[in-house]
């Protein structure tokens, strides 16, 4: 995502190096950048939500197993 915001860059610098003065086109430029960097940060954004997540899951899961280990445990107990 880094390599697209540098190409935009480059290319907006090229186009206005040659003399490129289209306000809008320029305008559509700039904002094209802006979104591209709103991606790359609401994708890592998500990206940490989602490993946040898987390791609430395992947790979570890990918690279940000990629970189960401790029924049988007790039931065992209890038939005795």
């Amino acid at each position: 995502m880094k390599n697209m915001v540098k190409l935009g860059v480059v290319l907006v610098l090229m186009m206005t190096a040659v003399g490129c003065q289209n306000q809008q086109l320029l305008q559509c430029q700039e904002e094209n950048l802006a979104l591209q960097e709103q991606l790359a940060v609401s994708e890592k954004q998500l990206a940490d939500t989602k490993m946040m997540y898987d390791d609430m899951f395992d947790l979570i899961q890990a918690e279940n197993v000990r629970l189960q280990e401790r029924v049988k445990e007790l039931e065992k107990i209890i038939k005795n």
